[in-house]
């Protein structure tokens, strides 16, 4: 806040003489606020999604294409959608490709133009398809999903974008959310987990997309080697002992690794990275 004051006095109203051109300014600035604030309140899974994307990467121009979008085409709302849809693809393809806004900025600049001048919609998604095409994204982003593990900075944000489908509300990405083992990373500390014989592959999957489950919790139960019994019930939205949490947010894929296995052992592993990569793929049109 402190940074934004100052580069508005000094970087913008000292170089402005007139008095109209200052009010002008801050009339598009505030329209700007206004139009970013609608969008965010929408509840749309596209502008969910590019909010979390933006708290871990490229937060001015998410917040201005989402912006630009909402304001120019919010009267069609399948238009719209395409170019949240579109541009949600290409940011987070971007992310995945381990790209940085050196190598992606003048695309977003282009693609902001079009939108400030209302161009057509398939124009506008055909920028963003031909730098996709022409970087190869598709390659790095299917090598990224293939290997995405805990503490991938695209883990929860892409986990939560799945949530969204469901048309779950807007989610902030806090230190409270947390990328569960479902296997715990001490399983062998804990009896539950004793049918778990091969620990070689256990060490080689354990970290691995498929035993990932997002949880609301504090950190104390986050790291605890509990039971697979244990977990459905925090997937759930309970604690240990079967109590509900009061203001815990559950997440829908937590909750049918929860609710659609009776154990949990390295196949369910294997099989859970499988389906949870179709779905990304899906999601993303890789």
């Amino acid at each position: 806040d402190v940074s934004l004051r100052k580069t508005y006095k000094e970087e913008i109203i000292k170089k402005l003489n007139s008095t109209n051109t200052i009010d002008k300014v801050e009339t598009e600035l505030s329209s700007y606020s206004d139009t970013l604030i609608q969008a965010y309140n929408s509840g749309n899974q596209y502008v969910n999604s590019i909010r979390n994307l933006m708290s871990v990467a490229w937060s001015v121009y998410g917040a201005s294409l989402i912006a630009q979008i909402w304001k120019n085409y919010n009267n069609n709302n399948n238009e719209r959608d395409d170019l949240l849809c579109a541009t949600r693809r290409f940011l987070y393809l971007a992310l995945m490709s381990d790209y940085n806004i050196s190598t992606i900025q003048q695309t977003l600049i282009n693609v902001l133009k079009m939108l400030k001048n209302k161009s057509n919609v398939q124009n506008i998604t055909k920028v963003l398809d031909d730098f996709i095409k022409q970087k190869d994204m598709i390659s790095g982003s299917n090598i990224c999903l293939s290997n995405l593990a805990y503490g991938d900075k695209a883990l929860k944000i892409i986990l939560l974008s799945l949530e969204y489908k469901a048309n779950t509300p807007y989610i902030e990405l806090t230190s409270k959310i947390h990328a569960d083992h479902i296997l715990p990373k001490e399983y062998q500390k804990e009896p539950a987990w004793s049918h778990i014989v091969d620990h070689n592959r256990a060490e080689s999957i354990i970290n691995s997309l498929g035993n990932m489950a997002l949880l609301e919790s504090n950190k104390n139960i986050s790291q605890k080697n509990f039971g697979f019994g244990i977990k459905q019930k925090l997937y759930n939205g309970n604690d240990e002992n079967g109590q509900p949490i009061i203001s815990v947010t559950v997440f829908h894929e937590s909750l049918n690794v929860a609710n659609q296995n009776n154990n949990w052992d390295l196949d369910n592993i294997d099989d859970r990275k499988i389906q949870l990569e179709k779905k990304i793929k899906n999601m993303l049109n890789i």
